[in-house]
């Protein structure tokens, strides 16, 4: 796990350094709002800026992290995430750059959290588990035991169970109902087991 540190706070420090603005998503976000699981990879979105991106890139190569710069720049091109993997350790970065709605959203309300005892910025718990949602897709049609291997499912029925009486619902419901995922929601929502 110090290896997964090092390489966090060198990702951060970039962050910073080149003044992107970037939010932390998925499994690490959720570890941050109180799920108790480990994982080995940051989640990221940050602001459609190309010019920022290589400078961010080039931070943390100059910090001792390849970067396989034609595999980052086909990803720019086309939209998809750049995976950036620790040499010294499992960890990895998957970086996406905010091209639609739902992106930009996740990035604009980002909120300063502390990890690590590092201030960084992490998403909101309504845009989580609407992340977990989206990412996940239908789930309405899945039985219990296979629910319960989907890590980005467990992740909202502790979280949600967790902040049930704090989420702005309206927002998340509006967020769902444009994706057509209330299935998949009631579905979660109305999960028994845990």
């Amino acid at each position: 796990m110090a290896e997964f540190k090092t390489f966090f706070i060198k990702v951060v420090e970039c962050f910073n350094r080149t003044q992107i603005k970037y939010v932390i998503v998925g499994g690490l976000a959720a570890i941050i709002r109180g799920r108790a699981r480990t994982t080995t990879d940051i989640d990221a979105i940050v602001e459609n800026k190309p010019e920022l991106v290589i400078i961010f890139l080039d931070c943390l190569e100059r910090n001792g992290i390849e970067i396989m710069k034609d595999q980052a720049r086909m990803a720019m091109k086309e939209g998809s995430s750049i995976s950036i993997f620790d040499k010294t350790s499992y960890a990895r970065l998957d970086l996406k750059i905010a091209r639609n709605t739902d992106e930009n959203d996740v990035l604009r309300t980002a909120v300063p959290e502390m990890y690590e005892d590092i201030q960084i910025k992490v998403a909101t718990i309504e845009e989580i588990l609407y992340g977990k949602l989206l990412y996940m897709g239908p789930i309405d049609d899945l039985s219990d035991n296979e629910i319960l291997n989907y890590t980005d499912a467990v992740d909202f029925l502790v979280l949600y169970n967790q902040y049930k009486d704090n989420l702005d619902k309206r927002m998340l419901m509006n967020k769902i109902r444009h994706s057509h995922l209330e299935a998949s929601y009631k579905r979660l929502v109305d999960f028994k087991q845990l």
